[in-house]
């Protein structure tokens, strides 16, 4: 796990498309503003990947 020292002025949950589609509205809405964004990805954590892969069933 990553210890976090320093303060954000936002913390998004979620690095999927809407969590960092709100990051990025609030950087436009607040410049200059730290926004702090959390997902669960990585070791120990799920990933979701928004496209499919090669051989998916979905792929065109």
């Amino acid at each position: 796990m990553t210890e976090i020292t320093e303060t954000a002025d936002f913390t998004v949950i979620g690095a999927g498309i809407v969590g960092l589609a709100t990051a990025v509205e609030l950087q436009r809405r607040h410049p200059g503003a730290r926004v702090l964004v959390a997902g669960a990805g990585g070791p120990g954590g799920r990933c979701c990947n928004i496209l499919p892969g090669p051989g998916s069933v979905r792929s065109p």
